[in-house]
């Protein structure tokens, strides 16, 4: 049973006028994204491809600070962008001052221009899109008017997210990430006394270079004491790479103190590391600072508002649109669900607000232990429904200094009212992708099967069968992977625990299940049910537990009645399709597993003959997997 509406006072409307006149600046906020970030990436990569090396280690002794401050100060401009900071503007003058006026810091002429020109543009643009930014926030105030009370508020009670915010866990890592930059400078200045001071206490031997692996020698030396010779290996920083047999002079102390004469220690590392710490803390206390002024606006009675229309997205969070432009034309932005209280009578007393879990775009989330997807020919309906666009009263609206709240009711039928906080800033509508079945993600197989299963004539029963990868494949795909995946790490892997181990486990893994996955897919359907061999492991389902299948976004997807997925990444498939056609191709698949599903007269009489499904390239790959895995630890840890 709906519960009553609960009281709602009188506002103005946002008509049609007034959000053209919030669109015209549209354009210049695609400045405020974190897109900017690419810039100070650019200024890195154009002064790394510049020929600015030190040839010998007394060029590379000289001081180099200002280098060093630049990219100290690249850095944090790539994550105050990339964090979207809204004085970011101020650190974009900022550096392309200090990098035009630093001689130093880039390695010529051409590079330094490139960066003063792009950082002036963007600092201007940003100036720009904050001037439009409040210029149409001002509208918005002079629309809304006067404050009205918040929905809690009409019907006489608090706020119900609770007290005030207190984000004591960002707070203390903000801390601790601040506390933690000050000592790794710390470290690095005291890393770098100690290095000098070891090296003025140092004798000065002559060394002979033994062999030069992948920027390090191996370099023989012996003390003036006498004794044996020994070895040691050496970072080669220079650009003229000694050679087996070049004779480098050295500093020792016999204690464990080498390093080539002429050389510095260099502790851009260090601050590199207390740049990124610090710049993350100082970050991570401006988002608790936030957080605490984006809800002190609940803390008052009252608000200003206005009328809106809003219409779930396919990311679920609400696209506002005016109240007389209707669901044709553009959104004008998005609202980012944070947190929602829900309009509903408890067991005693009558109906009030909740607080719940944050909702997403208004969906109603099914009950404990009820099937979540939803029948292919509820489908279409289902999606109509989702696309409906509802009244709502939003209060505060986007680029103000507190939190936007959003009441109104999902297009759903019986659904309670909302009351949703959403972000301060107003985020781009998403386009839509490829057509309104993908708007729910969901509903996608289900609405594609339901035309599938309309186009599919009745007929004989389907006979039993295996569909997938030719059987060569299968079984050759994970072996040869894992052998030029090894291959690219005995060669090409540098040294350290990032090169060595982190970049061939993730970018391995990544490679293995993407590519090897695609080649090894197997589908079986017989009397008994489906069953999907993928990549490393077999599922089976009974027909009764299958709702629907499609091609969606490149892959084939199985959905199970309880709200179970199955992808199987298909593009080999798909490529052969679109040449041989046949009943192989995986939309011929997808129409077949649901038409199985829908119509037990066209399921197979018989069961499955030969060898299970998934044998033997489930093991096959498992095994190459788990040797990959292995082979890249011992190489790690051998070499």
């Amino acid at each position: 049973m709906q519960t009553a509406p609960p009281p709602f006072p009188d506002a103005p409307g946002l008509t049609a006028a007034a959000a053209d006149r919030w669109r015209q600046g549209r354009g210049w906020r695609r400045f405020e994204s974190r897109w900017t970030a690419v810039l100070p990436l650019a200024i890195v990569v154009m002064a790394s491809a510049a020929d600015g090396t030190c040839r010998t280690p007394a060029d590379c002794a000289a001081d180099h600070w200002q280098e060093t401050v630049a990219a100290l100060l690249l850095t944090v401009e790539f994550m105050v962008l990339l964090a979207r900071a809204r004085r970011g503007v101020l650190l974009v003058a900022v550096a392309g001052a200090l990098l035009w006026l630093l001689p130093g810091a880039l390695p010529n002429e051409p590079t330094r221009l490139a960066a003063l020109v792009a950082h002036g543009l963007l600092a201007a643009a940003l100036v720009r899109a904050g001037v439009i930014r409040r210029r149409s926030r001002q509208g918005l105030d002079v629309l809304m008017g006067p404050p009205v009370a918040y929905p809690w508020t009409a019907a006489g009670a608090s706020f119900p997210g609770g007290g005030p915010v207190r984000p004591l866990v960002r707070r203390a890592l903000a801390g601790l990430l601040i506390a933690a930059s000050v000592l790794l400078v710390a470290l690095g200045a005291i890393d770098r006394h100690d290095a000098r001071a070891r090296a003025a206490a140092a004798t000065q031997v002559e060394g002979t270079v033994l062999a030069i692996d992948r920027g390090n020698a191996e370099v023989a030396f012996r003390l003036p004491d006498g004794g044996p010779a020994r070895t040691t290996r050496l970072e080669i920083r220079w650009a003229d790479s000694p050679e087996a047999g070049d004779h480098l002079p050295l500093l020792a102390d016999g204690r464990g103190f080498v390093e080539v004469l002429g050389d510095t220690p260099d502790i851009t590392g260090w601050l590199s590391a207390a740049a990124v710490s610090g710049t993350t803390g100082i970050l991570l206390a401006a988002s608790a600072a936030g957080a605490v002024r984006r809800y002190q606006g609940f803390s008052i009675p009252a608000a200003p508002a206005m009328r809106v229309l809003v219409q779930p997205d396919s990311e679920g969070d609400l696209l506002v649109r005016p109240v007389d432009g209707g669901p044709a034309g553009p959104a004008l932005w998005r609202l980012r669900l944070r947190e929602a209280s829900r309009w509903r009578a408890p067991d005693e007393g009558g109906p009030r607000w909740l607080p719940e879990r944050p909702a997403r775009g208004g969906r109603e989330e099914p009950p404990a232990g009820s099937p979540r997807s939803i029948p292919p020919e509820a489908a279409a309906a289902a999606l109509d429904r989702a696309e409906q666009s509802v009244p709502a009263l939003l209060y505060r609206g986007p680029d103000g200094p507190h939190a936007q709240l959003v009441v109104f009711r999902p297009p759903a039928p019986d659904a309670d009212w909302l009351a949703v906080v959403a972000h301060e800033r107003p985020a781009a509508p998403k386009p839509r992708r490829r057509g309104r079945r993908f708007r729910e993600e969901e509903l996608a197989v289900p609405a594609q099967a339901a035309a599938l299963l309309a186009e599919a004539p009745d007929g004989p029963p389907e006979p039993a069968r295996r569909i997938g990868m030719p059987r060569l494949l299968r079984c050759t795909a994970g072996p040869l992977a894992a052998l030029l995946l090894a291959g690219y790490v005995h060669f090409l892997a540098g040294a350290g625990g990032l090169h060595g181990l982190v970049q061939p486990l993730f970018i391995g893994i990544a490679a293995f299940v993407t590519l090897v996955g695609a080649g090894t897919w197997q589908i079986g359907m017989d009397r008994d049910g489906l069953t999907v061999a993928s990549l490393l492991r077999v599922r089976r389902f009974r027909w009764s537990e299958v709702n629907a299948a499609a091609v969606q976004r490149g892959r084939l997807t199985v959905q199970c009645v309880d709200g179970r997925q199955v992808h199987l990444d298909t593009w080999p498939a798909r490529v052969l399709g679109k040449r041989f056609g046949g009943p192989d191709t995986p939309l011929a698949v997808a129409g077949t597993i649901t038409v199985l599903a829908h119509r037990p007269r066209r399921r197979p009489a018989e069961t499955m003959s030969g060898p299970p499904i998934g044998v033997p390239h489930v093991l096959i790959n498992r095994t190459a997997l788990a040797c990959y895995l292995l082979f890249v630890l011992g190489h790690f840890l051998l070499r």
